[in-house]
């Protein structure tokens, strides 16, 4: 019988160096698109049952368990698609922040709130605590001033019981820690139900820049949500 040389073929991502080795079967030593070598029985080669060394098949798996965040909303970033994987599971995806900053972050820094911005928000922040009245984002630090007594634990489980336990800005949804439940005009004396909305830390951060921009922006949320 004639054994048919597949040296110098390409199956897949395999290219054919020589044979390897002979029992029952002709075995060929292959170099995979990847880097990796390996060995492989001819048949498999011929029926395009072995087309990689094994990593496409890993490939494949990794695209379908991994899941899709594309869209989604995580403080100032904005996920717009899948970008790389690094480290076997670490997925990266492509950010476009509300700077217009597009950067590449990791999905569990995403998901865990550890990134919320490109590192705007970090820099404004650091420009409000160090320059204070001298910044133009500077409310007069309204913050020191003390809440009334309409102000309590049965109020705050009522609003975030309305708003069914999520974040009004960014969608997200109450697990453990209890969201924050925000003041639409920044009037800790306006307990009104109306001027009340629930939202997670990050998103609530973000509310002390630009108050005048986030009141008009929650108080249409309460309306029509």
């Amino acid at each position: 019988m004639i054994r048919l040389d597949l040296a110098g073929q390409r199956f897949g991502r395999l290219l054919v160096l020589g044979k390897s080795h002979m029992k029952k079967n002709t075995y060929y030593k292959c170099l995979c698109d990847c880097g990796n070598m390996t060995t492989v029985v001819s048949h498999l080669l011929r029926s395009g049952k072995a087309r990689s060394c094994g990593c496409l098949r890993k490939e494949v798996t990794s695209d379908k368990s991994r899941i899709d965040i594309s869209g989604k909303k995580y403080g100032r970033l904005l996920v717009s698609n899948y970008a790389f994987t690094l480290h076997r599971h670490r997925t990266y995806w492509k950010c476009i922040c509300d700077c217009g900053r597009v950067v590449n972050v990791s999905k569990t820094n995403l998901m865990s709130g550890n990134t919320t911005s490109c590192g705007c928000f970090r820099d404004e922040f650091i420009r409000v605590r160090f320059l204070r009245e001298n910044n133009p984002m500077w409310q007069g630090g309204m913050s020191g001033v003390p809440y009334p007594i309409g102000w309590n634990k049965r109020l705050r489980k009522a609003i975030r019981e309305r708003d069914n336990h999520e974040c009004k800005r960014c969608g997200a949804k109450e697990i453990s820690r209890k969201f924050d439940v925000h003041h639409i005009d920044f009037d800790k004396n306006n307990v009104a139900a109306s001027n009340l909305i629930t939202l997670c830390s990050p998103c609530h951060t973000m509310t002390r820049f630009d108050k005048p921009y986030w009141a008009k922006i929650l108080a249409e949320k309460v309306v029509t949500d």
